[in-house]
């Protein structure tokens, strides 16, 4: 801008600047509230995944313990089988 510019001219240049700002401003502020948003849901998603995750890991846990329970059951009452044969699955 030149030395030579007027304060009137100046005055809007500076007003248009302003709300230039504040529009850019506004701007930020909708776009951190939006991803505040989108990271509060993500968060809740993940935490549900978390707990279906953990009951299935348990439920899977509980299916097994039948079966081992009856491997062990027939091995041990079965003298001749030798202890290697017949394996407990662990998880």
């Amino acid at each position: 801008m030149s030395s030579h510019a007027s304060p009137d001219r100046l005055g809007v240049q500076v007003d248009r600047l302003r709300s230039h700002l504040v529009q850019i401003e506004e701007s930020y502020t909708v776009d951190a509230l939006e991803a505040e948003e989108r990271e509060k849901e993500l968060r809740n998603r993940l935490a549900v995944s978390e707990e279906k995750a953990a009951h299935s890991s348990t439920a899977v846990q509980q299916a097994r313990y039948p079966y081992n329970a009856v491997r062990l059951s027939r091995c041990t009452n079965h003298e001749s089988v030798q202890h290697s044969h017949c394996p407990i699955i662990s998880l």
